[in-house]
């Protein structure tokens, strides 16, 4: 399609009479987007992570999108990545095993993830996200574990109704 690489571009429009391609994602009309998607296409590489968002908006619903691969061990602490949203998700989706959860959220059905925040006593678990707040997060992969509960490949965080600054951002 014609926006085949363009993904992750942010398309400002000042009127709403503006005809606009339905092939484009990420459009900010009038300072608002219906739905604005982020996704990491090279998690190998660091800066595919980095977004610049160059003039404020409100994000009605938000999406941001990476690939996990790590191992993690089996009775050893492995896999950990850093991350950091704009946002607070209000759910987390695995692309085949669905509704994931971080350990201790009893979601009902949820697929579990480790997810902990740095605080003054240590690394902590925690089963919310707050926006700008750095987290470590390992998504169970390991040849022992069940495959049901085996979660590499893409997760999507998502997020409603968010204020997004205009700065550099790092996930």
């Amino acid at each position: 399609t014609y926006c085949d690489g363009l993904e992750n571009v942010l398309w400002y429009v000042s009127s709403s009479e503006t005809i606009v391609s339905p092939l484009l994602k990420n459009v900010i009309v009038e300072g608002v987007a219906e739905h604005f998607e982020i996704k990491a296409h090279e998690p190998w590489v660091e800066d595919s992570y980095v977004f610049t968002v160059p003039k404020p908006f409100t994000a009605k619903k938000i999406s941001y999108t990476r690939y996990f691969n790590n191992g993690t061990g089996h009775g050893s602490s492995s896999g950990w990545e850093t991350i950091v949203l704009p946002f607070s998700p209000v759910s987390f989706t695995h692309e085949t095993k669905g509704t994931l959860a971080p350990f201790y959220s009893e979601v009902e059905g949820a697929k579990p993830f480790w997810l902990r925040k740095l605080t003054d006593a240590g690394f902590e678990d925690v089963t919310t996200m707050e926006p700008h707040v750095p987290y470590i997060i390992a998504m169970p992969n390991h040849d022992r574990y069940f495959e049901e509960y085996r979660l590499n490949g893409w997760v999507t965080f998502e997020g409603e109704n968010v204020e997004i600054s205009s700065e550099t951002l790092k996930p």
